[in-house]
């Protein structure tokens, strides 16, 4: 009998919450897209990027609350957690959790939670890249601040100082509450009221993480392993933004997954 291994137990319990998620956003009309990677592996791979372990969704501001709204309908082993309902949440945005597979990230404070998907709110920029930029470095400094905070840093192969450093500052910077440093940031991600230009403020690829509404918001369904999921119909606009030539395959030694997490329980050992 062949063994699954941790990264592939992971990569179908994700699958599975993804087909939920699917479903959930069909059942009630609410629009997604495959962000990052996971839009990605969709094109050039059609599924998983081989070395990533990790999905990414985005939904439009108005979609995403509406979404948070609905959170205890989900359900089919699934969890939606968002810093609303938790005061030791320690992210900017939402996440549908399992409640089968639970891992820990290798974090200073290692964070246990269910496998996730992440699931970002498009916010609406200006026509000001000035001001885009500066919201963007606004919202990127709460974000780096609630990283301390939280202890969600590594400090595996890090300097004496730098350790030092970063664990005095996570004590300094403990007793502010998560939900205080992510509403100052979601002022700054809803300040604009034009519906031009979406923004994924919290993306790992900045201001390249926008477009033009009338450009993106169009959705097309996307084979993605056994499924099919939506993504942006002018998807080439995004990707081609945020990774250039994006159908060819980075360097070998790139090719390393991004996120170190262990299954700490898995509810389906017993089956």
């Amino acid at each position: 009998m062949i063994l699954a291994t941790e990264e592939q137990l992971i990569k179908t319990e994700l699958l599975r919450c993804l087909h939920v998620f699917h479903n959930f956003c069909e059942e009630h009309k609410l629009t997604y897209y495959l962000l990052g990677g996971t839009l990605l592996g969709s094109i050039r791979h059609k599924g998983f990027i081989p070395w990533d372990d990790d999905i990414d969704v985005a939904m439009p501001r108005e979609d995403y609350e509406r979404l948070l709204t609905l959170k205890d309908k989900i359900g089919h082993n699934t969890i939606l957690r968002h810093f609303n309902e938790e005061k030791n949440y320690i992210y900017p945005f939402a996440k549908l959790c399992s409640t089968k597979i639970i891992v820990a990230e290798d974090f200073f404070r290692p964070f246990i939670c269910g496998t996730w998907i992440d699931i970002f709110p498009l916010d609406y920029g200006f026509n000001n890249n000035l001001i885009n930029a500066l919201a963007y470095k606004i919202v990127r400094s709460i974000r780096n601040f609630s990283i301390l905070r939280n202890g969600a840093f590594r400090v595996t192969n890090k300097g004496a100082l730098t350790k030092s450093l970063l664990i005095i500052g996570h004590f300094l910077l403990k007793p502010i509450p998560n939900n205080f440093l992510f509403k100052i940031s979601e002022k700054f991600q809803r300040f604009s009221k034009k519906r031009e230009e979406y923004i994924n403020f919290h993306g790992a690829w900045g201001l390249k993480e926008s477009g033009p509404v009338v450009t993106l918001k169009e959705k097309k369904l996307q084979p993605f392993e056994d499924y099919q999921f939506y993504i942006f119909k002018n998807y080439d606009f995004w990707l081609s933004k945020v990774y250039g030539n994006y159908m060819k395959l980075p360097p070998i030694e790139q090719r390393v997954l991004k996120h170190v997490s262990k299954i700490i329980v898995n509810h389906y050992s017993d089956k």
